[in-house]
């Protein structure tokens, strides 16, 4: 099962889940993001390079999104997202 820990295995902190355009988040290793919405289709893929980063969310409708996170050593992560 999924829970905070893994978040934190992962090193990435999420400014918010709920957004309108921007999300914030803040990670201290090299990530890639998938985003999908609740169909199972990829809206957005992101390589997240070290520190502040930001993800422009504004051309996506207002829905539920499942990001899911990965580093180069294979540990993932799921987290839902608002787009309000």
């Amino acid at each position: 099962t999924l829970g905070l820990d893994d978040l934190n295995k992962l090193n990435v902190e999420i400014d918010s889940t709920i957004i309108s355009e921007i999300l914030s988040l803040e990670t201290t290793e090299a990530l890639d993001v998938i985003i999908y919405d609740l169909q199972g289709r990829v809206v957005l893929k992101q390589r997240l390079d070290v520190g502040h980063q930001q993800i422009n969310m504004s051309d996506l409708s207002s829905q539920v999104y499942l990001m899911h996170f990965q580093n180069n050593r294979g540990v993932s992560y799921t987290a839902k997202v608002v787009v309000k």
